[in-house]
């Protein structure tokens, strides 16, 4: 009577198990579909740099869609430059739980992207890193426009320089 009492208990344990498994699989679903309205890339990876989550907008931006990017090494796929040493990045990040700065990425056809990337630590119930979500602004466009205006500003610096010098040769002549 006992055995029998085990097995029951085991079954209903069992049931309340997969009863569990099965809300969290569909708090996990509704998340995922939340990040999709995001205008921004997100993506998260895991400790060795995988690719576990790729959202809607990260396919927008990159070129590459969910299925062929999930299971990708990050760092291979997006050919991430960074603005300074990795292993400083990995060490903020560690010890801060979170990384914000600007890096370069190559899209599917080859193109660059200059992003505002945004990183957060997840570590599991004993403390340790279980995975990186990392959220990409693309500001590329914006970069380029800095960049031609500082351009101007150095030729309207170089016409204004040149039109002093202009002037005092003249005032020197009369």
């Amino acid at each position: 009577l006992q055995a029998i009492a085990n097995v029951l208990a085991a079954a209903i344990e069992r049931k309340r198990d997969e009863e569990e498994l099965a809300k969290r699989m569909e708090t996990l679903g509704e998340q995922a579909r939340l990040l999709d309205l995001a205008h921004d890339a997100i993506l998260v990876r895991d400790m060795d740099g995988t690719i576990t989550f790729w959202n809607r907008s990260a396919e927008g931006t990159y070129g590459w869609s969910r299925e062929e990017a999930v299971g990708k090494s990050c760092l291979s796929l997006l050919k991430k430059r960074f603005p300074e040493p990795l292993e400083e990045i990995g060490a903020e990040l560690f010890h801060e739980g979170h990384w914000e700065g600007e890096l370069v990425h190559t899209k599917r056809d080859g193109t660059q992207a200059v992003v505002a990337s945004r990183w957060a630590l997840e570590r599991d119930e004993h403390g340790q890193p279980s995975a990186i979500l990392e959220i990409n602004s693309d500001i590329t466009e914006h970069k380029q426009l800095e960049l031609r205006e500082h351009e101007a500003r150095h030729q309207l610096h170089t016409a204004l320089k040149a039109l002093r010098e202009s002037e005092a040769r003249l005032k020197r002549l009369v």
